[in-house]
C-alpha cells in the first residue's frame, strides 16, 4: 500500500504529528490508523476473495494486465526475454 514512502517522509509525518496533535494525543492517533490499515487489508482481502468465489473467469480476464505489470517491472530486457521465451519455434 505505502511501497512508495520512505524513511524520510515518515520522518516528516512524524514531525508533523507531533506540532499537530501532540506528544499525549500521537500514540493514540497512530494506534488508530494501524487499525483502520489493518481493517481496509482485511476488507479488500475479503472483497478480492469474494469476486474470485462469484467469477472464476476473473483470473482470465486479469491474464494480460498481470504479463503486462510483469513486463514493466523487468524493464526492457525482461520485457524482450518473455517475449522470447513465450515463442516457439515454427519450424
Amino acid at each position: 500500500m505505502f511501497d512508495s514512502v520512505g524513511w524520510a517522509e515518515i520522518l516528516v509525518l512524524v514531525v508533523a504529528g507531533l506540532f499537530i496533535l501532540g506528544p499525549e494525543r500521537l500514540p493514540e492517533a497512530a494506534a488508530w490508523f494501524g487499525r483502520a490499515a489493518a481493517r481496509a487489508r482485511e476488507f479488500t482481502a475479503g472483497a478480492g476473495q469474494k469476486v474470485r468465489a462469484e467469477m472464476p473467469e476473473i483470473d482470465e480476464l486479469s491474464r494480460p494486465v498481470r504479463e503486462l505489470d510483469r513486463m514493466r517491472r523487468g524493464g526492457v530486457r525482461g520485457a524482450l526475454k518473455g517475449v522470447l521465451d513465450d515463442e516457439s519455434p515454427t519450424r
